[in-house]
């Protein structure tokens, strides 16, 4: 909920007196609309948005984002604005000038560690051992090349993390990154270490050094059920007869995003009889995918759009 401004407009305050005020983006706010209702001219406001390219981050302002402002004689001297969890841009008022700052925080890291057998569900599962959602799609990331999260997971399997919190000033403020570990699926372990390389990037690899990202992902869909299975001898829903299900059916929320399993080329994005909504991918000259029974496509996808997994 928003923090309302809790003085006058324009506010009075004695000469020489100091006055802070911690103002929360509401929905459909302004730079402009919070400077008009604290009382700040029209020209402070272009001196500040005047300074270049890290005072235009004010014009992406979100609702629940915080502004603090620092007043002297109802003269705007400093505002104070935390981009993300370690950026914070500092503008202040230097003589008849503002000067723009982008100051860096370094987070702190505490490592943490958690293990769980699965006896209902991976997710309640995480959650009982003080896993947040996060750290669980994390962890369901890592192994989507190796475990079908719908189709794999057996009562007993079991997981095990080493992973980081991190915290600012004091306070915990994020999870992660997961830094190893071990999930025993049907009773065989799998690890995986992250690793950063010199260029800042990281990755997961099992601990015979192979990469756990692969060609294709087990599971599209993270966390969805399985309200089909692959059959050769199905009988068909409606025309009561033998008909092959040659695929899979997951089901989840209207709006979960559904993943390439491959780097690929769209060739169909479209109606295609009983499949409905569809996209068909194909992956170099030997495979392709099929995805169907869509509410909608994600913007941009048509035929020949190139994709990531």
């Amino acid at each position: 909920t928003a923090i309302e401004e809790t003085f006058p407009e324009p506010f009075e305050q004695e000469s020489n007196e100091l006055i802070q005020q911690q103002v929360t983006v509401k929905s459909g706010d302004s730079l402009a609309l919070i400077f008009s209702r604290l009382g700040l001219s029209p020209r402070t406001l272009y001196n500040i948005m005047s300074l270049g390219k890290e005072a235009a981050r004010l014009k992406r302002l979100r609702p629940g984002q915080i502004l603090n402002f620092h007043f002297n004689e109802n003269e705007l001297t400093a505002l104070e604005y935390e981009v993300d969890l370690t950026n914070t841009l500092l503008i202040t008022k230097n003589d008849d000038d503002y000067q723009a700052e982008l100051k860096h925080v370094v987070l702190e890291p505490v490592v943490k560690h958690a293990k769980a057998i699965i006896n209902v569900s991976l997710f309640l599962s995480g959650k009982r051992a003080g896993l947040s959602d996060n750290l669980i799609m994390q962890l369901v990331s890592i192994y989507g090349w190796d475990i079908d999260f719908a189709l794999d997971i057996r009562e007993g399997d079991s997981f095990t993390l080493i992973y980081e919190e991190q915290y600012k000033n004091g306070v915990k403020v994020t999870d992660g990154p997961i830094i190893a570990a071990e999930f025993v699926n049907r009773g065989t372990p799998l690890r995986a270490v992250r690793y950063t390389h010199e260029d800042g990037h990281s990755d997961y690899y099992a601990e015979n050094g192979d990469a756990m990202r692969k060609a294709f992902l087990r599971t599209p869909v993270e966390l969805a059920r399985i309200s089909s299975r692959f059959n050769l001898s199905r009988k068909h829903p409606i025309l009561n007869k033998i008909r092959a299900h040659k695929g899979v059916d997951y089901a989840a929320a209207t709006g979960t995003p559904i993943k390439a399993t491959g780097d690929g080329v769209v060739a169909l994005a479209g109606r295609k009889g009983g499949y409905g909504n569809t996209v068909i991918l194909k992956h170099g000259g030997k495979y392709s995918t099929l995805y169907a029974h869509m509410h909608k496509y994600a913007s941009g996808i048509r035929s020949g759009k190139r994709v990531k997994q």
